[in-house]
């Protein structure tokens, strides 16, 4: 134990020694020149892919089923009343509903939504909820009072569950928070009104 210890010392303190001549560098393993990479001498490194046929699930057709229902013709001669203030959104939802086959009419605030809900035949609406004027809340509250009685859908961006309530509590069927995404709108209205014989 004694010289173990001691031939610690003796190299821990060579290390530090001022004196010390540095160790000759050992050479490096020779590499191969490129007249010998180009005749093949180098390293090589085997590789083994194992490649199989792609596999499907079909342990589950009805949702296959449900898939292949979602076609651009799914929305045939649904009458929407879309309600919404921001041109890039009226844009954006106009566009998602009539390539699935519906018709969509626009009211730029809470008022016009009213006038051409209670005047026109809609199927549905899509209410914003944060209008001029008159926001999403009191045009559903007006339009339920004045007996309209088709589907309200009500979109805004805040999602907290006391805005859900809150649009319930004024008569909304449902909500969606945006950004609208398209296989979810056209679910919904497809859902609310298609699946019901209302259209």
């Amino acid at each position: 134990m004694t010289n173990t210890c001691d031939l610690s010392i003796d190299l821990f303190s060579s290390m530090w020694d001022p004196t010390a001549q540095p160790t000759p560098a050992q050479p490096s393993p020779a590499q191969p020149s490129p007249a010998q990479l180009a005749k093949g001498v180098g390293s090589t490194f085997p590789i083994t892919l194992s490649l199989e046929d792609p596999k499907y699930d079909h342990s589950h057709p009805q949702s296959m089923k449900q898939r292949d229902e979602i076609k651009p013709s799914r929305l045939d001669g649904v009458r929407v009343l879309l309600a919404e203030d921001m041109l890039d959104h009226q844009l954006l939802l106009k566009n998602i509903i009539t390539l699935a086959g519906g018709t969509v009419d626009l009211a730029g605030d809470g008022e016009e939504a009213v006038t051409q809900a209670l005047a026109g035949h809609y199927d549905i609406i899509l209410m914003d909820i944060k209008m001029p004027r008159l926001d999403g809340y009191e045009a559903t509250h007006q339009l339920r009072a004045a007996g309209y009685s088709g589907p309200i859908v009500a979109l805004t961006a805040c999602a907290m569950l006391e805005d859900i309530k809150r649009c319930e509590e004024v008569g909304c069927n449902a909500h969606l928070a945006k950004p609208v995404v398209r296989e979810k709108i056209t679910e919904l209205i497809f859902r609310l009104v298609k699946s019901k014989g209302n259209s």
